[in-house]
C-alpha cells in the first residue's frame, strides 16, 4: 500500500511537521489513472462500521474471491481519529481525516501472495521486503516525470543535491522533461517562510 494526501500546499505545514519535510506532490490525474482511491474515513460508532463488522464476520463462509474482495475494500478505510504512536512510551491524538488521503492498494488476488500480514509480521523487515518485491514486480506504481507537481526537500541548501540526483540518476527520461522537473524543486523553509 502507497499514501497520498490530497492537501493543498497552504495546509500543508501541520502535516509536514509531523510526518517530515520531504515528499512528492503528484497531480490528482496521475492518482485516479493509477488506480487510486481516496480512503473512506469511518466513524467507529457509525451504523457504516458496524455493517462492516457485520461482513468481517461473514466473511468466514466467503468463497477466496470474496474475501480478496472485503479485504481489498477494508484497506480503503480509516478511522477518523485515534491515537499513533510516536515513540515506545509515547502516543498521541491525530485527526486522520485532515489528512485527506488517497491509497494505492495492489490488488489482492484470492490466489497470490499472502496479504494483509499481521502486524507480527509486518514486524519481520524480511517479510515485508518480500512481498514489496512482489508487488513489484506485479503491481509497480508508476509515475513519468511529467506527472509530479512538486518535489519537497527540507532546506533550500539540499536543492542542489536533488538537482544532481534527477540529472544523473533519471538518464532514461527526455532532456527536457528532466529540466521541467528540476524546476518543481520547493523547499520546505522556503514555504514556510512564504506561506
Amino acid at each position: 500500500m502507497v499514501c497520498f494526501c490530497d492537501i493543498p500546499i497552504g495546509r500543508l505545514t501541520s502535516h509536514l511537521e509531523y510526518y517530515g519535510s520531504y515528499g512528492l506532490g503528484m497531480s490528482q490525474e496521475w492518482a485516479m489513472r493509477s488506480g487510486l482511491n481516496p480512503v473512506v474515513y469511518v466513524n467507529p460508532e457509525s451504523p457504516f462500521t458496524h455493517a462492516l463488522h457485520a461482513l468481517a464476520i461473514q466473511k468466514k463462509n466467503k468463497s477466496k474471491k470474496d474475501r480478496a474482495a472485503f479485504t481489498y475494500t477494508l484497506a480503503h478505510t480509516k478511522q477518523i481519529n485515534g491515537k499513533v504512536r510516536k515513540s515506545a512510551k509515547v502516543e498521541e491524538d491525530r485527526v486522520f481525516y485532515e489528512e485527506c488521503e488517497w491509497r494505492y492498494v495492489p490488488q489482492i488476488a484470492p490466489d497470490g501472495p499472502v496479504w494483509p500480514i499481521s502486524e507480527k509480521e509486518f514486524r519481520k523487515a524480511k517479510i515485508v521486503d518480500s512481498i514489496n518485491a512482489l508487488h513489484a514486480q506485479h503491481s509497480p506504481l508508476e509515475f513519468k516525470p511529467e506527472d509530479v507537481r512538486y518535489i519537497l526537500v527540507e532546506k533550500d541548501d539540499e536543492i542542489p543535491d536533488m538537482y544532481d540526483y534527477i540529472d544523473h540518476k533519471l538518464g532514461r527520461h527526455s532532456a527536457d522533461s528532466l529540466k521541467v522537473l528540476t524546476t518543481k524543486i520547493i523547499s520546505v523553509e522556503r514555504l514556510f517562510r512564504d506561506v
